[in-house]
């Protein structure tokens, strides 16, 4: 049979659904026989009136099998990671009769309450046993914040249940469990309901609602197989802000996939288009294609509304409201019947009874749409159908799924032993650092070292004496750097000018008992100190800067060897730190034992040098000091008040040294000098020792800080390691807290492996 109820009254033929031939094609009820028959409200002669149970056919084992095994998928979490795992969700407003449609078709009684007392989805799962038994677990997918869990947490609540009376108290217990997570679900064990009802009235930790659910395992000789979801009711009306809208999403969330079949409950006491519930499903289903209604409380429309009644027979029919799987309508106990505790073959008598003797539903002879047995045997069909077409595409995802956890996990670093893998990445790291020290292959730290090292260089040069072979070097502006043969001349003076008049002053101050003809040597130091004394600034920058770059680049491989590993990426350091701070103080040490020794004494052994400077340096003094005496001699031009600039007159200056380059050095010499030989003779002399001692400076302090530093660190470091490791108490707990990763990359392992774990159960369980 179709549950397309116009089917033969119309003759047109089924629309096509996404699954197989459609669900509504899934089901077998037999339309035609009904509409000649005109027979009970239950399915066939096997189907004993008050029980719900499938005939003992090939068709009934395979779907016990079918839900059989999609209970266990269920059990395993499967729905957590496949969306492509089919259910039903009950839905409907309060007062939709929800609740006696899940106890008519479950059997037990579920907690009842005025307002809302669902507030958590509820899962029924029902399977033919010999006895009946009721096991309750809660099946936790959500953390407290809404989150959602790696893996399905499930846990049973509290014994398995031999008497239907215990059914209704541990429901609500479990429900407490749920909206409770700040509590452990054994202290709601020995609850009351008045305990519970105290309890969620005054712990404002208790949550109005939640998306974890309660699983129900109902075991009982008159069920038909089947497993859906009761939602909460919808709410219309709440003086708890934002609580409508959370159970409507709720609600939403749960019947939103494409493999969900909606079950909704439709109280016929109500205009059908005023109903909530109704709309959610138009929404998530425009089509219709995976709903299906069910019409209750018939017996509260009066004989008398004919209009009403014959509305509510068009939408069985199909004419309104048309649904690709029809309806259903069912007749549940009242009140009244609920508190006689009436047997469920009863019930379904009582039902049965109804709609052969009250118009119009005796008149119609589809039968097959009334009663919960009729119901529970055609959506439980309709389940198997849509499991067993969804194989195939749930082990297709399930494959996919696997491979991509396989290759999440692979990516993760191994886990190794503790000890080993520690003194691995310690010999890795010290290979690394030898490597940047002694730029065999990485060579970015020695680059940056070798540029500052020439920073140093022009620094250092920028010490260079500032002398002017003039009297007076405020009456010019400019002057020759120096011979044009020497390359290594400042582009600026760190020192002020020092004219003639001033180095005469400085031999005057330092005459003592010296022979007359005999410059003070205290003169020449003085004038050296002029300039040495300023190398310790730029010294001490050069070899913070190189410390620096050390340091970073120690982190650096710190970080890079280690990072698996933050506690022992933080012992590391401490230790990497501790020794380069160690090396640090001799290197410093070391830098400032080199730059007292240019200090005291003045000394070289480098004579021909020396001599050659001093030559060169007197040449090039005295060769300024006459070509700017001669000019001074020339009037100057009445157009020029100001003072004489060297640079002013560049082209005549330009010719003059280009005849007397051709001179013989000799002959500048054996010029009269005026009185100012002993200055210029100490200009050059000074000069020509700077150039010495710079010489060695640049080279010999860059030396030294590679040595004392980079060098003797990379020689210890690794060795000093090693041994404060290996002194440290209970080396091996030790090395496993070090090697103890990062607890993000922990969890992540533990997550993947866990969650490839449960897909291999489900793998296996599909494949059986």
């Amino acid at each position: 049979m179709s549950l397309f109820i116009s089917r033969k009254r119309t003759g047109k033929s089924l629309p096509k659904s996404p699954v197989r031939d459609g669900p509504e094609s899934m089901l077998s009820v037999n339309s035609d026989k009904d509409h000649q028959q005109g027979g009970s409200t239950s399915n066939s002669p096997d189907n004993a009136l008050g029980t719900s149970h499938i005939s003992k056919s090939d068709f009934n084992r395979r779907s016990r099998d079918i839900l059989e095994l999609y209970r266990d998928l269920r059990e395993l979490g499967a729905q957590v990671f496949v969306d492509s795992v089919p259910r039903i969700s009950v839905i409907g407003c309060q007062s939709a009769g929800k609740s006696s449609l899940v106890e008519a078709v479950s059997g037990i009684n579920v907690p009842r309450d005025s307002g809302t007392c669902t507030r958590c989805p509820m899962e029924l799962s029902m399977t033919q046993d010999n006895t009946w038994s009721c096991k309750i677990s809660l099946r936790l997918e959500y953390d407290a914040n809404g989150d959602r869990y790696p893996s399905l947490q499930s846990e049973q609540f509290g014994p398995t249940l031999t008497d239907k009376a215990e059914v209704e108290i541990w429901l609500r217990r479990a429900q407490a469990a749920i909206l409770s997570p700040h509590l452990t679900s054994s202290q709601f064990y020995d609850k009351s309901r008045e305990d519970l009802a105290d309890m969620r009235d005054t712990d404002s930790r208790v949550h109005p609602f939640s998306k974890n659910m309660i699983h129900i395992d109902v075991k009982d000789p008159e069920v038909t197989g089947l497993l859906f979801v009761d939602l909460p009711g919808l709410i219309q009306n709440s003086d708890t802000p934002g609580l409508i809208d959370l159970v409507k999403d709720l609600v939403v969330s749960n019947i939103a996939g494409d493999n969900t079949l909606i079950l909704i409950a439709i109280p016929m006491g109500d205009d059908i288009e005023n109903q909530q519930a109704v709309r959610l499903a138009k929404e998530v289903d425009p089509t219709g294609r995976r709903t299906i209604g069910v019409l209750t409380k018939p017996d509260v429309v009066l004989p008398s509304s004919i209009g009403q009644l014959n509305r509510w027979r068009s939408v069985l029919e199909g004419d309104a409201f048309p649904l690709q799987l029809g309806y259903y309508c069912v007749r549940l106990p009242d009140e009244a019947e609920r508190m006689k505790q009436l047997p469920r073959v009863e019930s379904e008598r009582l039902a049965d009874a109804f709609f052969r003797t009250h118009n119009p539903w005796s008149q119609m002879t589809l039968r097959s749409r009334f009663g919960i047995p009729n119901l529970v045997h055609d959506v439980s069909s309709l389940l198997v159908e849509w499991i067993e077409s969804n194989l195939p595409a749930l082990k297709k995802r399930l494959n996919e799924l696997l491979d991509k956890c396989r290759n999440e996990l692979n990516a993760l670093p191994p886990s190794l032993d503790p000890s080993i893998e520690i003194l691995l990445r310690l010999g890795e790291f010290r290979r690394a650092f030898n490597d940047a020290v002694c730029a065999t292959e990485e060579k970015s730290m020695v680059q940056r070292a070798r540029k500052r090292y020439r920073e140093y260089k022009i620094d250092i040069l920028r010490t260079t004496p500032n002398f002017w072979p003039f009297y007076d070097c405020a009456k010019y502006r400019t002057l020759e750097d120096g011979p044009t043969s020497d390359q290594d001349l400042p582009d600026s003076y760190q020192i002020q000018p020092m004219d003639l008049r001033y180095v005469r002053q400085v031999i005057q101050d330092s005459v003592g008992w010296e022979l007359p003809g005999h410059t003070p040597f205290a003169a020449t130091k003085h004038l050296v100190l002029k300039s040495t004394s300023l190398w310790k600034q730029p010294s001490m920058a050069c070899f913070n800067d190189i410390y620096e770059l050390t340091a970073e680049t120690i982190n650096s491989l710190v970080r890079q060897h280690f990072s698996r590993f933050p506690k022992a990426e933080s012992h590391i350091r401490s230790l990497a730190n501790a020794e380069l701070e160690q090396c640090k103080l001799d290197a410093l040490h070391s830098v400032e034992k080199i730059l007292k020794s240019e200090t005291e004494p003045l000394f070289t052994q480098n004579t021909h040098y020396f001599e050659t400077e001093q030559r060169k340096w007197y040449d090039h003094y005295y060769r300024q000091y006459h070509v700017i005496r001669d000019r001074l001699e020339i009037p100057p031009s009445p157009s020029s008040e100001r003072a004489c600039s060297v640079a002013s007159f560049d082209w005549e200056m330009e010719q003059r040294l280009a005849v007397e380059q051709e001179r013989e050095v000799l002959t500048l010499r054996a010029l009269p000098i005026d009185g100012y030989a002993e200055e210029l003779r100490l200009m050059s002399r000074v000069h020509a020792y700077f150039r010495i001692a710079f010489k060695r400076i640049i080279d010999i302090l860059p030396l030294t800080i590679e040595h004392s530093l980079n060098h003797t660190l990379n020689s210890t470091l690794h060795e000093n390691f090693l041994e404060k490791l290996m002194r440290t108490p209970n080396y091996t707990q030790k090395m496993a807290e070090l090697a103890e990763e990062d607890a993000d990359v922990v969890e992540k392992r533990h997550v993947l492996s866990e969650r490839i774990e449960r897909l291999l159960q489900i793998k296996r369980r599909l494949d059986c």
